[in-house]
């Protein structure tokens, strides 16, 4: 739903306008580009104070909660997590500038929101697909994550930052 609004605010704002790029446009790019890469080094020098690579006592929490309980803070984290937030504005912002037609500009975005859930869903199909079968493999994943997600976050943070930034600095010139 985020994303869809998104891609409409940002279609009816003049920041792009049918695919030409605008100086309103490179900047907003520019500045959620350097805003992803302050986040990433926040992120990266929060990690190398903390010495304990454990998730946090909430995360693990999870591991015994109901269904409700976990699509609950699903959608509060998906929604509420700046993160998440600047990388769909970006998208959209990508999105709208093609001056695509608005339904295939939401059939972009649906397909942006697909592959973005990847990681959330590919463990509930592996659990519904396998039973119980799929715990050993599932606890696999989950110690990889635990031991590799900061570098994983700030290289994509970095991938994308930076990409951004770039093509806000290359407009502007």
């Amino acid at each position: 739903a985020m994303a869809g609004v998104l891609v409409w605010l940002a279609t009816a704002s003049p920041v792009y306008d049918e695919g030409v790029d605008s100086v309103l446009g490179a900047w907003l790019r520019l500045g959620l580009g350097v805003a992803l890469l302050v986040l990433a080094g926040w992120k990266w020098r929060k990690a190398a104070r903390t010495s304990d690579p454990r998730p946090p006592a909430w995360m693990a929490s999870l591991q015994s909660a109901d269904v409700r309980k976990s699509a609950t803070l699903g959608a509060v984290l998906a929604g509420g997590n700046p993160k998440n937030l600047l990388l769909t504005v970006a998208a959209a912002g990508a999105v709208a500038e093609f001056g695509l037609p608005i339904s295939t500009e939401l059939l972009v975005m649906l397909g942006y929101v697909v592959l973005a859930s990847v990681a959330v869903a590919a463990p509930v199909m592996v659990s519904v697909a396998l039973g119980d079968r799929a715990t050993p493999m599932l606890n696999r994943w989950q110690a990889f994550l635990d031991a590799h997600s900061t570098s994983l976050m700030v290289g994509i943070l970095v991938l994308i930052g930076g990409l951004l930034a770039v093509q806000g600095l290359t407009t502007l010139t």
